[in-house]
């Protein structure tokens, strides 16, 4: 298993679904899928929803995220950018 931070595809969530469905332990549907047990439960933390966790539910969930810190990571406005160069010519 590689290290570090990771996100799970689709397939992954729809093996995930598929196999706690089965009550496999996360430990082992972590062997199988080949992802750190704390990535399963992680994943399966963030994406609950009011019936339990649906892989198609937790793609659209973890997409939208992704999609929101895309925009909001954007913090050099124009404003800003006015306010620096003002500074620098002084």
């Amino acid at each position: 298993m590689p290290k570090g931070y990771h996100h799970l595809t689709r397939d992954q969530r729809c093996q995930l679904y598929t196999l706690k469905a089965t009550r496999e332990s996360v430990d082992k549907i972590a062997i199988i899928i080949g992802v750190h047990r704390s990535t399963l439960y992680r994943e399966l933390s963030r994406n609950r929803g009011k019936k339990g966790y649906r892989y198609q539910q937790a793609h659209e969930k973890a997409s939208e995220r992704s999609h929101n810190f895309s925009i909001n990571k954007r913090k050099m406005t124009a404003g800003l950018i006015a306010k620096i160069e003002g500074k620098l010519l002084l």
